[in-house]
């Protein structure tokens, strides 16, 4: 899986810079040549960590696109859970599951967390223009 792929997407430099990093865990774990507990206890606790630096965004957001983002934030808690405790035991069929959710985070940056930041613009006050003056218009 190549490294190069663009995940900076949202505009939202602390958000962008976690995906990137997420990124690399994720293959490095998924393609590298361990797979040890100690690494995916790490990688979840990075994610543990960019579920916190999205949730004021969802907070702001509030409402169906909120539930639905935890709701895909528990989900990839649980299966990379379930992946830390067979990575030991099973470590063949643990890389090839994370090699599934580092396809799936992919998908979700570039879907679900591209939403958030759509809907973050939406938000975003207009700009206030100059008040044009009867001056402005007569010089």
């Amino acid at each position: 899986m190549p490294r190069d792929c663009d995940l900076r997407l949202t505009n939202l430099d602390l958000i962008d810079d976690d995906h990137e990093q997420l990124l690399h865990t994720l293959q490095d774990l998924a393609y590298g040549d361990v797979m040890a507990r100690a690494g995916m206890d790490r990688l979840i606790a990075q994610v543990v960590e960019h579920f916190d630096h999205e949730m004021p965004h969802l907070e702001r957001i509030g409402g169906d696109l909120k539930t639905r983002h935890l709701g895909a934030h528990a989900l990839f808690l649980d299966r990379l859970t379930a992946i830390r405790d067979r990575c030991e035991y099973e470590p063949a069929r643990a890389r090839a599951e994370l090699a599934e959710v580092t396809a799936r985070f992919i998908s979700h940056t570039n879907t679900d967390d591209l939403e958030i930041a759509e809907a973050l613009k939406a938000l975003a006050p207009v700009e206030a223009r100059p008040a044009v003056t009867l001056d402005d218009i007569l010089l």
